[in-house]
Formats: structure tokens, sequence, C-alpha cells
């Protein structure tokens, strides 16, 4: 709603003026009248679909009443290269989220014999949500088959928005890109591109008005890798309006001029909404607790516990919100706010993105990168995420760890208010904070062929982030489901006395959550002849891998360092020994700067008739460079090779 406001200001108060122009870059747009078949290399037949072309045209230009509009064209051309590839591209999509006017829609199939099959409009259907996306047009391209093209145009006059971020790379390659954005000669706009993509040109060619554009051939297609930043490491570009010459002949944003907007958005409150606010904290004996940390918890608990946020409530007047307990996530900003003032607790405001998603960009002011809010308590050093009914002091949103972001505090001059800011990083919750720990003892029945096992999964920190704050509010097949995450197999068969402890709001972050359960497997052992086959190496849990035949293209990225540690108690079977041990032994490591940053170790201790095998993982680093990624694939792919490690028993 914030962002919502601050867009239309800029819309009502930067465009008031009247412009008589009538011409637009995109009139007259089309495709061509004798389209020829594209032929693929023999690198490109490898995917199931190629771009052979894509042109976006965003055009800025006044309306009859003075009112900035945008005028965007899309133009994309498909090769089909298998039957595979027909699925995607037999359907159009077209948002239409934000359209004023569709001035185009066309789409259109060319056969491998060159014949030309346009969609029929009758196909067209309207979905008011698609897939949780908004509001979508949907029709039918008939004639699609493997080696034909399928060309698509969509052109609409849209409501202004200064700002956007676009994402060019997807599964499939592009074989040539192009992005022209158009605006009138007063207002100018600060362009960007990321990751690998060509830099925007200025076309100087029309002397009414600015034009920049880029141009990028040969594309490579991306597929999802593991352990990765995910579409952060993507190709992109950034386009922002900076200033209208014909108001003021300085930057429209900068950092402090967008802290500033955060600033008087949230940082204040009247007089009757100050008044609801200390009497719910007072009332509460929030304000009686001793340290800043036991306030700002208790008030924190209170909030997610006691109300609902969602932005659906956004119009409900703050007293309103608290006789009802559903707030809307502007007033929950403020209501925060204005309790941490009370309780005179230092802080800063932290707006960023989530580092997978989108890079925050220090160099480039812009509110497409203040998508997501913390605090910062500075005198503890310690972050939480305000809107996230997961997260709680110390933990914020994992994914805004590690990235940099807007700082913004609330400085005092006399009886003056107002507010300061600085881009800085984020910090990154030390890794023996998150751990998933197991406790497990193993007994083997040779006479019946089968392994009891007693578990205990001990999850602290942000390795139970998603499950603690909420498990007490599950139902039974919801709690069901979350069981299944820590059986140690597939197979359910046998699992029985299963607790899940330590849930409560006290427990939060503060005493680790335990699961606990006992199982009797019969997947765990093998016989053979007078031997018996422990599968020891399945009693850590399914692990992930990294086999891949495919050149690594980005770096090693991880949700949150953490480590894990497994004590594996098994009980030799009365009658046999051990021959193996040895094979138990290894370790992997990964140095980052000559320091170790990740490992995994395991060892074993034979004590009577107990051995007692330990196993020892830890990502100390959110992010592994390129020139280390061997080393953390290794750590990696070591717990999935211990998963098939075996204890060979043999008859005395």
């Amino acid at each position: 709603m914030i962002m919502k406001k601050i867009c239309i200001l800029f819309a009502l108060v930067a465009f008031a003026q009247i412009n008589g122009q009538t011409t637009y870059f995109h009139s007259g747009y089309s495709w061509d009248k004798t389209p020829k078949i594209y032929v693929p290399t023999e690198s490109e037949k490898k995917s199931n679909l190629i771009v052979v072309h894509e042109k976006r045209i965003v055009e800025i230009a006044y309306d009859s009443d003075g009112q900035a509009v945008m005028y965007e064209t899309f133009h994309r051309l498909y090769h089909v290269n298998n039957a595979k590839a027909v699925d995607l591209v037999n359907k159009g999509y077209m948002s239409t989220r934000g359209i004023l006017e569709e001035v185009d829609l066309r789409a259109r199939c060319i056969t491998p014999e060159g014949k030309v099959v346009y969609f029929n409009t009758s196909t067209i259907k309207h979905v008011d949500n698609l897939e949780g996306k908004g509001p979508f047009k949907i029709y039918a391209v008939d004639g699609v088959e493997t080696g034909c093209d399928v060309e698509i145009i969509h052109i609409n006059k849209k409501q202004f928005h200064p700002y956007a971020y676009y994402y060019l790379q997807s599964e499939s390659p592009t074989v040539n890109f192009e992005m022209r954005l158009i605006s009138p000669k007063n207002l100018v706009y600060d362009v960007k591109t990321y990751n690998g993509l060509s830099p925007f040109k200025t076309d100087t060619s029309d002397h009414n008005k600015n034009q920049w554009y880029l141009q990028q051939s040969n594309i490579e297609g991306v597929e999802d890798e593991k352990y990765s930043a995910d579409k952060a490491n993507y190709m992109g570009y950034v386009y922002q309006l900076s200033m209208n010459t014909d108001k003021k002949k300085s930057k429209m944003y900068t950092w402090d001029i967008i802290s500033r907007e955060y600033y008087t958005a949230l940082f204040t409150v009247d007089k009757s909404q100050a008044k609801i606010i200390e009497k719910v904290i007072t009332k509460n004996k929030i304000d009686k607790l001793g340290s800043a940390a036991e306030k700002i918890g208790a008030f924190d608990s209170f909030l997610k516990t006691d109300f609902e946020i969602n932005s659906n409530y956004d119009e409900l007047e703050l007293g309103r919100a608290v006789e009802t307990r559903k707030i809307g996530n502007d007033d929950a900003m403020r209501f925060y706010i204005a309790a941490l003032k009370f309780l005179q607790i230092p802080f800063e405001l932290v707006l960023t993105s989530p580092r997978n998603e989108l890079k925050f960009d220090p160099k480039f002011p812009s509110y497409i990168y203040t998508r997501e809010y913390m605090f910062y308590f500075p005198e503890l050093n310690l972050y939480v995420s305000p809107l996230s009914i997961y997260s709680r002091l110390g933990f914020p949103d994992p994914t805004l760890q590690g990235t940099e972001g807007l700082f913004i505090r609330e400085v005092s001059i006399g009886e003056m208010f107002s507010s300061t800011a600085k881009t800085k990083t984020i910090g990154t919750l030390d890794y023996k904070k998150s751990s998933h720990n197991m406790n497990l003892t193993i007994n083997i029945d040779a006479v019946n062929k089968t392994s009891q096992l007693n578990v205990v999964h001990s999850l602290q920190g942000y390795s139970s982030y998603y499950v603690q704050p909420v498990y007490r509010y599950l139902d039974e097949e919801q709690k069901k489901d979350v069981h299944k995450n820590y059986f140690l197999t597939t197979s359910e068969e046998g699992i029985k006395n299963i607790e899940v402890l330590q849930t409560s709001e006290k427990d939060l972050f503060v005493n680790p959550m335990l699961v606990k359960y006992t199982v009797t497997q019969n997947d765990f052992l093998e016989i053979a002849g007078n031997k018996l086959i422990l599968k020891v190496g399945l009693a850590i849990g399914p692990q992930s891998e990294l086999y891949q035949e495919e050149k690594r293209k980005s770096p090693g990225d991880i949700y949150y360092t953490h480590l894990l540690e497994r004590t594996i108690e098994i009980n030799v079977p009365e009658g046999y020994k051990a021959i193996n041990l040895e094979d138990l032994k290894g370790q992997k490591t990964c140095l980052i700067d000559s320091k170790e940053m990740s490992v995994f170790k395991t060892s074993y201790e034979l004590n009577g008739n107990k051995i007692l095998v330990h196993v020892y993982e830890d990502y100390q680093a959110l992010t592994y460079p390129m020139n280390t990624f061997e080393d953390f694939k290794a750590v990696i792919n070591a717990a999935a090779d211990f998963n098939k490690k075996t204890i060979v028993f043999e008859k005395i």
C-alpha cells in the first residue's frame, strides 16, 4: 500500500502538464508479411524451444488529459524443436494487470511447410487470477507442431509506473533480444543492466524524444542449478524515471528521498493512535520487562500471535484493527515502530530484497530494491522480520541475510524529528545458531532380520524456522505431512510413538524443536550368507547431491549457514563382530581464502559391544565462489556418498 501511494504521488504530481504528442513508436508495428521458417543450428536443436527473437518496447507518453501513460509492445518468435515444446506454446498468455486499453493482440503459427495459421480470437478466455499471478487473457494457438514457428505480439496502453525490473533469461535460449525505452524529452530515465547483459545505448535520432535501447545475441538458456541464488543470477535490466526537467532538474530518486518517504509513511502516528498503542503495551505489561531483548521479544510475539496481519486489512482504522485483531501491513509496521519508540528501544528500519530473487544494488536508488522490511537493533546486533509469522528476534527471514539494504534511523534536532539513511551490509547469523542434530540408537535383530531404531531429531534456529513457530496451529493431517520430513526413509511402515516437543511460543529459537519416534526397519538390514550388512548410511536420512554433467554456471549458494551433527549408536548383535569400520572414516573440506568454510567428516568409536558413529557437517558461508565450487560440491556429495555406507557384521 505504501508503495502504491508513492507511485500514485509521482504519477499525479510529476506529469500534470499537457503534451501535444500524438505519434507513437509502436504505431504500425507489425511482423513480417512473408515469414520464413527458422532453421536452428545443431547446438540449438538440443533445446526444446528456441526464442528466435524477442523485442520489448516501452513508450511513455502523455494522454489527452496530461497524465502519463505507458505503451508496452511485446513481440516474441519461437521455434519448436520437439513434441515437448508443442505444449509450451500452443497456448498464449497475456497479463491484463494495469491495462487501460488493448491496442493489439495477435498470434500465428508458421508450419514447417510455410503455411501460416492465425489464432482464432474466439478462443480468448479471461481468467481473474491465474495461479496467483493476477488477471490474464489465455488463447489457443492452432497448428503447432514439431519444426514450426510461433509468433505473438501484444501491444497495450497501461497505467504509468516509474520503474521496472525485467529478468531476461529463461530455460530456452534466445537468439536475439532487443529492448527500447522511449520517453518525452522532459522525462529522463536511468537504466542499468546486470549479470553480463549488454549496456543500454542512447538513440538521438529523434530530437523530440529520449530513447535508450539494448541488443544482445545468443543468450544462453538457464536451468535450475542446485545450491544457487536462482533468479538473482539471471541477466536483467532496470529502468527508472530519474527527473522531469520541466519541473526540477534533480534526481527524483535518491536513497535519502526514498528513506524520507518511508519515514513519513511509517514513523508517525497521531495522538489517538499513540494512546491506543501505549494502552496495549501497558495492558500486556511489556513495558515492565527488564531488558530490551525481552521487551522486543514480547511485543513481537504479541503482534504475531494475537493479530492476523494481512494486506487485505490495510483499510482498517487502527482502533478497529486492535479491537478485531486484524491489521494491515502498513498499520502493523506503524504499530511496531510506535511501540519501539514508546519502549525507548533504539532501532533502524531496514529495506531490502531477497538475495535469491534480486540483488540489492546500493548504487541504483530505487523502490525496486525495497521489497522487504526488517528491524535492526544496533545495541543487540540483532534483526527481526516484523511481518513474518515465522521470524522472531535474532532470526529474520533467511533470504534477507548476507545482502545489502537501506538502513533508516530517526534523528532529532531539538524538538524536530527527521530521518537519516545509509546502505549497509546485512549481517549473516553465525552458523552455530542453526543446527539439525540427531541421536539415533540401532538394535539389530538377526533372527527376524530387522533393525529397531530410536530416533531423536533436535532442530535449532533456521533448521526449524518454517515449522517450530506454526506447528501448534496445524491440524492432524498437516502435522502428519510435517512428520514425513523427519523419517529416515520414504517408508512409514513400523513408525510408532511420534512426538514433536518444544513448539510453544516461549520455545521459539530458544529451545530446539524435538522430533522423536521409534521404528522397526527391514530395509536397513541385509543378510549375505553368515554376514549381516547394516546400511548405516541411511541413518542420516536422504541427502542432496551435485553430480551434474553440465558446466556449472553460478556460484554455490545456500539458504542459511548451519551445521548438522549426527550420533549413531549401534548395538553389535550377539555372536557377531564388525569387520569394516575403517570404511566409515572420511573428510571433505571447502576452503575460502585459506579458511575452512564447509566440511563433512565422519569417524567411529568402538566401545565394548557398542559402535558410536559420528557424522559432522557444516556450512559457515552463504556463498561459495566459482573457484571453490568443486570443493563445495565435494562436501555436498560426501554426505550423499555416506548414504551408501554399510557396516558388515561377521559371525564370530
